[in-house]
């Protein structure tokens, strides 16, 4: 059994663990426990989500920063 994130951990953007992203991240109700199998399966599937997200977020940056 390992501890899984409910919400993948490449879904927030935090730099220290005083930060609110970092805390929705981390807090109990975002973390489940997983067989080993389960999880090796969705890890796969939220590398491809998280990267997704990741340059969903960077744009919406750079918008904001262009404007």
């Amino acid at each position: 059994v390992e501890i899984d994130h409910i919400y993948p951990k490449s879904l927030f953007i935090y730099n220290s663990d005083s930060d609110k992203e970092f805390k929705k991240c981390w807090a109990l109700d975002n973390l489940q426990p997983l067989l080993k199998e389960e999880h090796n399966k969705k890890t796969k599937k939220d590398i491809l989500i998280g990267t997704a997200t990741f340059y969903r977020k960077l744009a919406g940056v750079l918008n904001e920063i262009n404007e």
